[in-house]
């Protein structure tokens, strides 16, 4: 993404540094974890020792649902956010 704004920094919103670091952060492992720990801290819906595994099974979750998007493109985009809602919910116990 820092590519495509480097060749348009017009495009580029500004964002207060907690968004933007997780906005443009390196991949979506860290962008994920990056949301995941302060959630998990503030209700201690999961405990500190299972945030890391908790947040690959959260990218795996959303790995596979993109997968099928691209494998059918047909496939309505608001039932898999559903989806992905209902999963986030069941990793996280909220």
């Amino acid at each position: 993404m820092e590519e495509y704004y480097q060749l348009f920094p017009a495009e580029k919103a500004e964002y207060s540094s907690e968004i933007t670091e997780m906005y443009y952060g390196t991949n979506i492992r860290e962008r994920c974890l990056y949301l995941l720990k302060p959630l998990a801290r503030q209700t201690g819906a999961i405990p500190e020792k299972s945030v890391e595994l908790a947040n690959d099974i959260i990218v795996s979750c959303l790995r596979t649902l993109l997968e099928e998007k691209c494998q059918d493109p047909s496939l309505d985009p608001g039932d898999m956010t559903t989806r992905l809602l209902s999963m986030l919910h069941y990793v996280v116990n909220l």
